[in-house]
């Protein structure tokens, strides 16, 4: 286990933090996430307990289900300004800008009130945040409705649903396919390969990238 793991300063060129890579490490204090890293898996700091502040740098624009959930020691999380994906609002990680996607669980108060520009809150946004007593949401509940009764009369309401549903298909697909590829024991041997040939101007990165997708498309 990582049980006695203090702090970790992740190296840089790492890409990944894979679901669950820290998971229960309850005496983790301190991280630092490297401005490489584009992913952070589910529950990949579930558990932390003593983690007391995160900060998510701009290259991370994938994350998956509570990646800080049970962090009870987090009070706030914070977003690098530059990250096209994610920003956080009074400590709270929001996503797209209209998406609540998770309350740190060490959040100080006990009544809160969401944000006017969230659209929607994600199922676990406040799993774990045991401080909070109350959500005031009928404000923004009521913007919400006259919204959709607007935007269904005048359809637009079913073009931007339709325009979702395609973009998560696709984005589902991307995610399956990047997991894939990276995860593919032949392709991480090589990585480390064709990233040396880039830097010392034996291959173009395009060149690189199509002979990798060639070999994965063969295996």
């Amino acid at each position: 286990g990582c049980t006695n793991l203090k702090s970790v300063n992740i190296p840089s060129g790492v890409t990944k933090i894979e679901s669950y890579t820290f998971y229960g490490c309850s005496s983790l204090e301190s991280i630092i996430i490297p401005d490489s890293v584009t992913f952070i898996g589910n529950r990949a700091f579930w558990g932390c307990s003593s983690l007391s502040k995160i900060n998510i740098p701009a290259s991370v624009t994938s994350m998956y289900v509570n990646p800080f959930g049970s962090c009870t020691n987090l009070k706030a999380i914070t977003v690098d300004s530059g990250n096209p994906e994610f920003s956080a609002i009074e400590g709270v990680l929001v996503y797209k800008n209209y998406i609540l996607f998770q309350c740190p669980a060490g959040y100080e108060v006990t009544e809160y009130t969401v944000p006017e520009n969230i659209e929607t809150i994600y199922y676990s946004a406040f799993e774990g945040c045991v401080n909070i007593e109350k959500i005031n949401i009928d404000e923004v509940w009521n913007m919400v409705l006259e919204y959709i009764r607007f935007t269904k009369k005048n359809g637009y309401f079913d073009y931007k649903r339709k325009q979702q549903s395609k973009y998560w298909m696709y984005e589902t697909i991307d995610e399956y396919l990047r997991t894939s590829f990276y995860n593919n024991p032949i392709i991480e041997k090589l990585l480390t390969q064709y990233e040396s040939k880039v830097n010392n101007n034996e291959l173009t990165s395009f060149a690189a990238a199509h002979k990798l997708l060639d070999i994965y498309k063969d295996l």
